[in-house]
């Protein structure tokens, strides 16, 4: 069986050049072999001479069974567990030796290309439960990280291509190892190393390794973007030696001003949602990476303060635009006074408005765009107070009006309700009237606003005959001092009286026509 697994990973490789493998990736071994490394991998950490028991180096152990670790493996039937001790002096200072540090290696089916290409693979890692100094009777979490070293030869530490970091999971978990090598290295290498300030040692699981593939470049369109203008830059991961980027338009519009500069920018941004597409090839893969980035190019707020509105009441309800998608409006008293019920709604009612201009101004609000206004005129005005003047008494059909004036805004009219007459000027509030009729004449003065409508007021003239007395037939001759008249009587709102224009007399009652 190791003999087929073994003949496949050597051929497998030569079919995909693109791939670096190992033999034996899956570390199969006989489970329960301490001190052996899964052939054919190579131990690491020699200690230069040779130790009872434990031989010339510091060799990992087949896995699981050493050192009552029981962990099924991930994959197969083994796995290889390896460990640290930084000060084995404290462990078995007769021993002579210093440092106690396990590790594994092997050549690569073929040298990595340091041509700016990442690498990656992956592994799968636990932290081994073992009796601290893993041949006590205590089990502990002895905490460490896994180290991958690229190489010329066996065990070499000639660059350090990734840490796992502490390892904590006690359970398998895959680790994606990403790397891009400095040079051409032929070997890798494994090693564990303690973290844990405070343990003695670090024991770690391995198992599963993946082959070693170039990833494809990495892509990072950068942040979205929410945007007032059709312009803007754009932000793209920076591009590595033999790498080329390109920006295309998914959806939307764009015009780059250069199409392969990660940071270019850009124009001709349509209103709404612009996807945009970052690729970045590499000549060491066919993969590409490739990433999106969404520009959204807002409206502007366009803030519609309604039609300015002439009342005659001091409320009235304001008609402004609804605020946009992530906008907020709010009304605000330029000048006059005015009360709001809702200063945020479009619709809101003000009232409390002062006679004459009110002016109110809307503005929308946006977080990307800022602040955008519009104004509103409110004219208030006083219903038209007519006063058409005093009635009047008159014995001639004539007479001159004396109404009061037109305000701003207001016109004037005259008319005849009851009675006649003819005016002069039917809108001057004094114009002449002529050809009154005898008797009550009923004259209007109409104030007529085209905002407020019209109010009226009147008044009356009453126009008298003049009177005419007839102080009855002459008496030439009579031979008493006295003697009756025969006067006509006083007509109405008349009185009558007697005089003595010569001679002399006394009248029995002087306002008696036959006294």
């Amino acid at each position: 069986m190791r003999k087929a697994i073994v003949i496949i990973f050597i051929l497998f490789p030569l079919l995909l050049l693109s791939q670096l493998t190992v033999i034996n990736p899956g570390l199969e071994g006989t489970p329960g072999e301490c001190f052996v490394t899964p052939a054919p991998w190579g131990n690491c950490m020699p200690f230069g001479f040779f130790v009872p028991g434990a031989g010339d180096s510091a060799t990992p152990d087949t896995q699981p069974g050493c050192y009552n670790i029981t962990l099924a493996p991930s994959e197969g039937s083994s796995y290889i567990g390896l460990g640290h001790i930084p000060n084995y002096n404290l462990v078995n200072p007769g021993l002579g030796v210093n440092e106690w540090q396990e590790g594994f290696a092997q050549e690569l089916s073929s040298p990595m290309i340091a041509n700016g290409c990442p690498y990656a693979f992956t592994i799968d890692l636990a932290n081994g439960l073992t009796a601290d100094p893993w041949n006590g009777s205590n089990m502990a979490t002895t905490i460490g990280e896994i180290r991958v070293f690229g190489g010329f030869d066996l065990c070499s530490e000639q660059e350090l291509l990734w840490s796992s970091g502490p390892v904590t999971n006690e359970e398998w978990e895959t680790y994606t190892v990403n790397f891009t090598p400095s040079e051409n290295y032929s070997h890798i290498s494994f090693q564990c190393l303690k973290t844990e300030e405070n343990a003695i040692c670090a024991y770690l699981l391995a198992d599963n390794i993946t082959p070693i593939v170039n990833t494809p470049p990495s892509s990072n369109a950068g942040e979205n973007q929410n945007i007032c203008q059709n312009s803007t830059n754009l932000n793209a991961n920076n591009l590595e030696e033999d790498q080329t980027g390109t920006w295309a338009v998914i959806s939307g519009n764009a015009i780059f001003s250069d199409i392969n500069n990660p940071n270019t920018s850009i124009t001709n941004l349509n209103i709404g949602d612009n996807i945009l597409e970052w690729t970045v090839s590499a000549t060491c893969t066919d993969d590409v990476g490739v990433s999106q980035v969404i520009i959204n190019v807002l409206d502007e707020p366009n803030p519609e303060a309604g039609n300015s509105q002439e009342i005659c009441e001091n409320f009235t309800n304001l008609n402004a635009n609804n605020p946009g998608f992530n906008e907020i409006g709010s009304w605000n008293i330029i000048s006059g006074s005015g009360l709001l019920q809702n200063n945020n709604d479009p619709n809101t009612t003000v009232s409390n408005l002062s006679e004459g201009e009110n002016i109110l101004q809307w503005t929308l609000s946006s977080d990307v765009c800022g602040d955008f206004s519009d104004q509103v005129i409110i004219n208030t005005y006083q219903d038209p107070t007519p006063i058409a003047g005093d009635s009047q008494e008159l014995c001639e059909n004539y007479t001159n009006l004396n109404a009061n004036n037109p305000e701003i805004n207001e016109t004037g009219l005259w008319a005849i309700i009851a009675g006649s007459g003819l005016f002069q000027d039917t809108t001057d509030p004094n114009t002449l009237i002529t050809n009154l009729s005898v008797g009550e004449n009923i004259l209007q003065w109409t104030l007529s606003s085209e905002v407020c409508g019209d109010f009226s007021d009147q008044l009356t003239i009453n126009v008298s005959e003049e009177p005419s007395p007839e102080a009855g037939n002459n008496q030439p001759e009579l031979c008493e001092n006295f003697t009756n008249l025969n006067a006509n009587n006083p007509g109405i709102n008349e009185t009558g009286a007697w005089s003595i224009i010569s001679g002399s007399g006394s009248f029995q009652n002087i306002n008696d026509p036959n006294t």
